[in-house]
């Protein structure tokens, strides 16, 4: 494999997905169509949905999504011209379709095009705010399903202590996961007998050491950062991998954190705060890669 043919591959995939894009405008702006002139009822479906599926032979997700976006843009054409310019994507258009209006049209296309995902689910709760119903049901006999509402902060809270975890289990924590150890640790803390238990193996283990030897196994280990380098890095990069794009754009990922010398050790580098900086894993595979390249 060579440079010229991954060039090949990626300059081939960038013209794919030009071509997809504008087909994708096309199809909902042919949608729109028909949903206007009430066409789909010509090959015998009750629905534009059915007929995209039947007839164009499209997913129902997708399907689902441009007939949204297609049936709204009779109302909002702008939903149509600002795909057509790819400005923003389907998913996203589909998503402002539920709250959208001819009066403020302006600000949610605006958000469809700058807006993340969860910046645009956020607003659209904000604009038609539904109450949660709170409950605790078995699904089966060892395990049942909880549904809650949260307010901003805990759910910032929630999504920092699942970052936690899975960093330091270097694997993916789930909800459930994180809810089972965050109820052990409360236990922990306050559970009366929980406090008594410990006391109790306290005091049998001090018992149990009288007049026995101690003895220490020593094992090489990989050298460790001394905790006020490490203070300062987190300090330094809020616990967030410090990478950012050619367009300005800081990865959020905080997760699989790596410390990356600036300077290598093999090159004189020290382990101070100022040579180390912060990683997610695929942005330290990336650096690497790079000063690889450029070495050779």
């Amino acid at each position: 494999m060579t440079k010229k043919q991954i060039q090949e591959w990626h300059e081939e995939g960038v013209g794919l997905a030009s071509t997809y894009l504008k087909c994708e405008a096309r199809m909902v702006e042919l949608l729109s169509l028909l949903a206007g002139a009430n066409g789909y009822l010509y090959f015998q479906c009750p629905s534009l949905r059915q007929y995209a599926i039947k007839d164009w032979g499209l997913p129902e997700y997708t399907a689902a999504d441009m007939v949204t976006v297609a049936r709204k843009s009779l109302e909002i054409p702008e939903l149509l011209s600002t795909l057509q310019r790819g400005q923003t994507s389907l998913t996203k258009l589909r998503r402002i379709c539920s709250v959208i209006t001819p009066a403020d049209k302006t600000e949610w296309i605006d958000l469809a095009e700058r807006g993340t995902n969860r910046e645009i689910e956020k607003a659209i709760a904000a604009a038609r705010p539904q109450p949660v119903d709170e409950s605790l049901k078995f699904k089966d006999e060892d395990l049942s399903e909880l549904r809650v509402g949260l307010n901003e902060e805990t759910r910032k809270n929630l999504e920092r202590i699942l970052d936690l975890l899975s960093q330091k289990k270097e694997q993916a924590v789930t909800l459930s996961e994180c809810l089972q150890q965050m109820t052990e640790i409360v236990l922990e803390k306050i559970d009366p007998v929980k406090k008594a238990e410990r006391a109790m193996k306290r005091s049998t283990a001090k018992r149990e050491k009288v007049g026995a030897c101690q003895i220490r196994k020593f094992t090489r280990a990989r050298r460790k950062l001394p905790a006020r380098v490490e203070h300062a890095i987190n300090l330094r990069d809020q616990a967030q991998c410090a990478h950012v794009d050619h367009q300005g754009q800081r990865c959020p990922n905080r997760r699989w954190l790596h410390r990356h010398h600036l300077k290598p050790v093999s090159m004189g580098g020290d382990d101070s705060a100022e040579n180390l900086t912060s990683y997610c894993s695929g942005h330290h595979r990336l650096v690497h890669f790079q000063e690889n390249e450029n070495l050779s």
